[in-house]
């Protein structure tokens, strides 16, 4: 005999059918068991398909789960009129903008989007081939000129320097000599004027004793007249002795001051006076190039600078964060000021949520923040700042941008009480619920079930 299986869908199908049909399926299931096993009485079937609980209680869960659904939708409906609460706000944080230094090529992007960056990291290295050097090829030329004409003056400075001193060498030894010929001129004159003297002495003392005789007697007349003109002879020989004694202390005087009264001035002593007043000429134009060099060194020291300024650059992020945005790549030209990269600083991670304006009164900086997001986890935090939306109020610099604002809200910022660096945070969904800044206990208990709900 073949077991024919009855499947469950058929049995409110035969249940369907009337009395007659029913006990000609009841007996071919009776003769569709298994051979040794008795055919279950129907009694026994039907009390298999009565529920286990009584009709009490179903009705009583059904009234239960009915509550607690009523009671789930008017906490979600009537708490956020009641307390400040928003499923509008989002995980955010500052965007910083890396911009081109210069017009020119990017020859270096080694980061690209949702990549870690550090602080001071480089991002881009520029380079602008177009770069105008003129002002810098004409500043070196010039600073050129300037040193060969200081190269010449030194060299022509130390030959006319060479050639003075060998004057002065020349000079010193004439002088020397001169000095010394009139030092022995003055001394040979106090010899002979003291000769002179001496002998005037001498002549004097004849034309006494002659003087003498020729009172007493008649007698040597001709040794008196003669000795009168000695004496007068020795006076004049005194005198010219003094004048040229006095000439030779004049000319020794001059000599040691390097004037040569009695003599033309020798040729070297001129060529010596000309070879100081070159020297100075010579002195004043290089100390008037070094003055010029000074000043061309400092523009050609400028002016390369601004030439590597617009020639080669590297872009760096000033804050450590995570690429957001890139707008180069490798080979497109790029001007300057043009933003090369956009990077969510991790050291700004905020909470950025919109609440209606009937909470206002509620919210105040300093606020406690109890926050859900997405996927349950739960953070803590403290309100920072609170302000409502103008017409106009757009934050370019957020990373992440709440669509379709409602300027009759207020924005609150939110940070977090640990520290929170983390990238992945950045644009996940928060509801949030805020409290006193110090809590009163139902805060606490609508907070703590808020958390308990959420997660």
């Amino acid at each position: 005999m073949h077991i024919i299986p009855l499947a469950l869908a058929d049995v409110p199908a035969i249940a369907a059918r009337p009395q007659s049909t029913r006990n000609q399926t009841s007996v071919r299931m009776v003769k569709a068991s298994p051979a040794g096993e008795a055919p279950l009485p129907e009694k026994a079937a039907s009390k298999k398909n009565e529920p286990k609980f009584p009709q009490s209680a179903g009705r009583w869960a059904r009234r239960t789960l009915a509550v607690a659904l009523v009671a789930v939708a008017l906490w979600w409906l009537a708490l956020p009129m009641l307390v400040p609460m928003t499923n509008q706000a989002v995980v955010n944080a500052r965007l910083v903008q890396i911009r081109a230094h210069i017009d020119g090529t990017p020859i270096d992007f080694p980061h690209d989007l949702g990549d870690r960056v550090e602080a001071n990291e480089k991002l881009a290295g520029m380079v602008n081939p177009r770069a105008d050097t003129t002002t810098l090829s004409n500043l070196k030329s010039r600073l050129g000129e300037l040193t060969a004409r200081k190269t010449s003056l030194a060299q022509e400075l130390g030959q006319v320097t060479k050639a003075a001193a060998a004057c002065r060498e020349t000079c010193d030894s004439y002088k020397s000599n001169r000095i010394a010929f009139l030092q022995t001129v003055v001394k040979q004159g106090e010899s002979a004027l003291q000769i002179a003297h001496l002998q005037y002495e001498n002549a004097e003392k004849d034309w006494k004793r002659f003087n003498d005789l020729a009172n007493r007697s008649a007698a040597g007349g001709n040794e008196l007249d003669k000795a009168i003109e000695i004496k007068a002879v020795t006076r004049e020989r005194i005198m010219a002795e003094q004048a040229a004694l006095a000439k030779a202390k004049v000319e020794l005087e001059a000599a040691r001051k390097g004037v040569y009264v009695s003599l033309e001035t020798p040729s070297f002593l001129a060529r010596a006076e000309e070879l100081e007043l070159k020297m100075h000429t010579l002195q004043n134009a290089m100390k008037e190039t070094d003055q010029y060099i000074g000043v061309v060194e400092q523009e050609v020291e400028r002016e390369q600078r601004r030439v590597e300024a617009i020639s080669e650059a590297v872009a760096a992020s000033p804050v450590g964060g995570v690429v957001w945005k890139r707008f180069g790549n490798l080979g497109q030209a790029t001007k300057q000021n043009e933003i090369l990269y956009e990077v969510a600083d991790t050291g700004s991670i905020f909470v950025e949520a919109q609440l209606n304006q009937r909470h206002m009164s509620k919210v105040v900086v300093g606020s406690q923040a109890t926050m859900v997001l997405t996927g349950g986890e739960v953070r803590k935090g403290h309100v920072r700042s609170v302000n409502t939306l103008g017409p106009a109020d757009v934050e370019p610099s957020f990373a992440v941008t709440i669509p379709n604002r409602d300027f009759k809200q207020v924005r609150v910022l939110i940070g977090f009480d640990a520290e929170q660096g983390d990238a992945a945070l950045i644009g996940r969904h928060v509801r949030v619920i805020l409290s006193d800044p110090d809590p009163t206990p139902l805060q606490r208990t609508v907070g703590w079930i808020f958390a308990a709900v959420g997660s």
